[in-house]
């Protein structure tokens, strides 16, 4: 998986685990954004979103991947979240 798709990945469990007010989408894109403020200068919230189902509905990386994300969501956030399971 290459950083960029980890990195999007990561701030979407994140946000999600937190359960952040503001809609998952925008806060997803906010925290991502402030993290990475001179790539895609031009992705907005929604553009984000439609990539990460992009990469869920390419399987763009493994389960072992999404449960490494997972694992290190949870350990940061001390909150247990059910990584996403791809389709068979």
């Amino acid at each position: 998986m290459t950083g960029q798709y980890k990195e999007v990945m990561w701030r979407y469990y994140y946000t999600v685990a937190k359960g952040i007010d503001g809609g998952v989408t925008r806060c997803t894109f906010t925290i991502w954004r402030n993290r990475n403020q001179d790539i895609f200068p031009y992705m907005n919230s929604n553009a984000l979103a439609n990539q990460r189902q992009f990469m869920l509905k390419e399987e763009k990386f493994s389960g072992i991947e999404v449960k490494q994300i997972h694992a290190d969501v949870n350990r940061m956030t001390g909150i247990a979240t059910a990584p996403y399971e791809q389709n068979p």
